[in-house]
């Protein structure tokens, strides 16, 4: 978990670097600086740290229970309860950019469903004679490609 000093800084100190994290990020104007930014900030604890925070949020906002997200996540559901109640009482930015990055998934999830009912209906019993085993094999496959985490 991360760390901060227990010795006060002034208000306008803290304001000053508060604005100054905000205006880095604003500089990332491409994929490539965004990536060399995060990378070079924070450590691989604090990144998957807040990874699965947004990815909580994420689940929670399409509606997911707290059993998957916990079996997904591998997270608490102190954890989850935390992040749901952040999300509903601070989080309203947070949501907003959310809530854009699910209207652009959802045709990833759209094609993501048509991959997986294709695979699924793929029935080996209605394609005539052959190696029935590797037709299931090959159904298999497809379903687990089809597959993601949330």
């Amino acid at each position: 978990m991360a760390q901060i000093s227990r010795r006060f800084i002034k208000p306008k100190v803290g304001a000053k670097i508060q604005n100054l994290l905000i205006d880095c990020i604003q500089r990332c104007n491409d994929q490539k600086t965004t990536v060399s930014f995060v990378e070079s900030l924070l450590t691989e604890t604090e990144k998957t740290m807040l990874a699965k925070r947004i990815a909580i949020a994420l689940m929670i906002l399409k509606g997911e229970d707290y059993e998957r997200i916990d079996n997904t996540l591998k997270v608490s559901k102190a954890t989850i309860w935390r992040v749901k109640i952040w999300l509903d009482t601070k989080g309203f930015g947070f949501r907003s950019l959310l809530n854009e990055v699910l209207k652009h998934d959802s045709a990833k999830d759209r094609e993501k469903k048509n991959r997986l009912d294709n695979a699924i209906n793929d029935n080996p019993l209605w394609s005539g004679p052959g190696n029935w085993s590797a037709r299931k094999k090959n159904q298999w496959q497809k379903v687990k490609e089809a597959e993601e985490p949330f």
